[in-house]
This record gives structure tokens, C-alpha cells and sequence, in this order.
């Protein structure tokens, strides 16, 4: 308290941590109990790596992923995802690869079992690619459309043992998808039943102002709502018009 007019706060700000390395592994046979009963746990039906997962690259919430994969499959994967390149909040957009080659291939099944081809060198090849935007309609619902190509190679090796293991029937396959989702979160942000406590615990005053008054929110209290904008605002309720 400075005067009877002016208050000084002080808020102290600890930065996350961004940079978050995941580990990967993962079998490659059909189900846990094929890869402990067939394979009998072994390595070689194993891919395992680590994805780096950067959370906040240019200090606008946006997320880089890099993958690096070895083990049966060789894989180097790529995904960046901007959340917002609008004033309004309301456009995202991203991109992601991923190249991937193996030196093993199931060429056909034969009695309920998977045929393997095995040699030193690669048998199978392919690369992936896609971009896409997600639409926020309001604080609820998100729209998120995606466009990708892929191609995919096999030697004349692997053709002689199936000649239709490709549709189209050669080394070599492209194609193309499109893809869209719609996600729906539902959350009641007017909720005025507290959870730690029970409104019983609370003086008389306040169990009035949580559940009866129309003037006062205890959110400004709790929070503030930032956005990558540098914009921050008393809750996310407040008017946009109006940052702090």
C-alpha cells in the first residue's frame, strides 16, 4: 500500500519448462501377447527412440515435435502446430512429416500367421506429409481440417514374393487423404460451488457473494487469462475488447 489511492503488487512469474523429452517403445507384432508368446519378448520386434516435445517455441503457445525412432522401423518424424495467427484467436495452423524406412516386410499371410521377408538392406520405404487448420468457433467447439500426401517403395525383391502387395501394383505407391474433426469440450466456468470446501464452511457474507450476488467474480481473484498476444485480461469471460 502506497497511499490511499495507489497499491503496488508484486507477482512473481516462474517459467515451465518447455523442452519436454518423451521416451518411445513400442512392439511391432500385432498384440503384447503375439510379441511375448511368438517373438518371446525380443528386441529386434521392438522400435524404441525418444520425441522432443518444445511447447512454446516463439513464446506464441506454438509446439514442435521431433521424433527420432530406430529399432525395426528407422523413423524420423516432424510436427510444428501455431495455435493462432489471427487478432481474433480463432485460426491455427501446422505441418508434419515423417520418413521411415525398414529392412523387414510381412508380404502375405498364410494360415492366420504373418510372412516375414528379412534382408540387410531396405525393403521398405516411405514418406508422409500433411498440413492443417483448426478453426475455434467459440471457447467450446474446434473444427480441424488436414490435408496429406504420402508415397511408399518396395524393391522388385520383395514383388516376387507378392506381386499385389501394393494397390497398384508396382514398387512404388502415392496417395493422398483429407481428414476432418470436430472436437467438443463442455465446462462450466459459472460454476459457484467451490471444491476444496463445502458453501456450509464459509461466513454468511461470502456464501452470498459465491452464489447470489450479480456484481462480484471470484475469478480475478484466482487468475489471469493470458493469451499469446501478450493480452491478458481477468478471466477468460472478460470482454476482449478491454485487456488489462
Amino acid at each position: 500500500l502506497l497511499d490511499s489511492n495507489n497499491v503496488a503488487i508484486s507477482v512473481q512469474v516462474k517459467e515451465r519448462w518447455y523442452l519436454f523429452p518423451l521416451p518411445y517403445f513400442r512392439w511391432v507384432d500385432r498384440n503384447f501377447s503375439e510379441w511375448m508368446h511368438t517373438s518371446h519378448f525380443s528386441l529386434s520386434r521392438v522400435n524404441y527412440g525418444v520425441n522432443f516435445r518444445q511447447s512454446n517455441v516463439t513464446g506464441n503457445n506454438d509446439k514442435l515435435i521431433v521424433g527420432l525412432i530406430t529399432g525395426y522401423t528407422h523413423q524420423l518424424a516432424l510436427r510444428y502446430q501455431f495455435p493462432y495467427i489471427d487478432k481474433s484467436l480463432k485460426w491455427g495452423i501446422g505441418a508434419g512429416m515423417q520418413y521411415y524406412t525398414q529392412k523387414e516386410v510381412n508380404y502375405n499371410t498364410e494360415d492366420n500367421k504373418q510372412l516375414f521377408y528379412s534382408s540387410n538392406n531396405v525393403l521398405r520405404e516411405g514418406f508422409r506429409f500433411n498440413v492443417n487448420s483448426s478453426f475455434r468457433k467459440n471457447l467450446f467447439e474446434r473444427h480441424i481440417f488436414q490435408i496429406g500426401m504420402g508415397q511408399e517403395k518396395v524393391p522388385d525383391t520383395v514383388l516376387l514374393l507378392n506381386s499385389h502387395l501394393l494397390p497398384t501394383l508396382n514398387g512404388k505407391m502415392n496417395y493422398f487423404d483429407i481428414s476432418y474433426n470436430y472436437v467438443k469440450s463442455k465446462f462450466d466456468y459459472n460454476n459457484i460451488n467451490p471444491i476444496k470446501i463445502s458453501l456450509d464452511d464459509v461466513s454468511e457474507r461470502n456464501r452470498y457473494l459465491l452464489t447470489e450476488s450479480k456484481t462480484f467474480c471470484m475469478y480475478p481473484w484466482l487468475h489471469f487469462h493470458a493469451y499469446p498476444t501478450g493480452d491478458a485480461y481477468p478471466c477468460c469471460m472478460a470482454d476482449m475488447l478491454y485487456p488489462i
